[in-house]
């Protein structure tokens, strides 16, 4: 089974590339909607994607084309290989819904947001039924890591448009510090929570608790896994 693969972009396609892994080898490659525009601006670069081999059917599966896939991350290869688990996605369909980040639809999914997975590619309002009802669940750590990147990215860009206005800090204590970190962390935590569908007041509940424990989370996404837990009664 093929892994992983490295070469150099020769061109990109509508679904797909033409990678040359070798002297005189050069094998076409589907990828993802939201890998086309990436793999675009890398042509004559080598790149690493991450694949998946498969049998296509054509004439009621009477002809069978292998197929290789690749993905430009980990995380777009499992929110595929979950699509795919969903009654009436196949592999080519999964590859054009993907046309969003892989963290953006996961939350989709998990905050049950039918009007953003309805906007993509081969999703009408019936599929985004069935794929809520079907991954819901499953998606909740690739939820969570295109949240709290989405936040992290939003927050950046503000501190970056509000620097050269705002003055210059004084440095805190050491433990004011440390209660600042552990209430930022906190409140990222309640909308990363909200935001994949959570009740706020539970959320903040949620994470209260956890953060009061002996050994509290070190970090957003330790603390987000420990209020699920929470929640479920552990």
């Amino acid at each position: 089974m093929i892994a992983r693969l490295q070469g150099i972009v020769e061109s990109v396609r509508a679904e797909g590339v033409l990678l040359s892994v070798a002297p005189g080898i050069v094998l076409e490659v589907l990828v993802p909607a939201s890998n086309v525009a990436a793999l675009a601006e890398s042509v004559g670069r080598s790149v690493t994607l991450r694949t998946v081999f498969y049998l296509e059917g054509a004439g009621q599966g009477a002809n069978l084309t292998p197929r290789l896939l690749g993905f430009l991350s980990e995380r777009d290869r499992h929110l595929f290989e979950l699509l795919t688990s969903c009654r009436g996605i196949g592999p080519r369909k999964a590859l054009r819904a993907m046309a969003l980040d892989s963290g953006r639809i996961a939350a989709a999914i998990a905050g049950q947001d039918h009007k953003t997975l309805q906007s993509l590619p081969e999703i009408g309002r019936k599929m985004a039924e069935t794929v809520v009802v079907t991954l819901r669940e499953k998606v909740r750590g690739l939820a969570v890591e295109g949240v709290a990147r989405e936040m992290q990215e939003g927050g950046t860009a503000k501190d970056k448009s509000s620097a050269s206005k705002a003055p210059a800090p004084s440095a805190p204590s050491e433990g004011t510090a440390d209660r600042a970190g552990t209430g930022t962390m906190s409140l990222e935590a309640v909308e990363v929570l909200v935001k994949l569908g959570e009740n706020r007041l539970a959320a903040i509940t949620w994470t209260d608790q956890a953060m009061a424990s002996e050994q509290p989370p070190k970090n957003v996404e330790e603390l987000i896994a420990r209020a699920y837990q929470i929640k479920a009664g552990g």
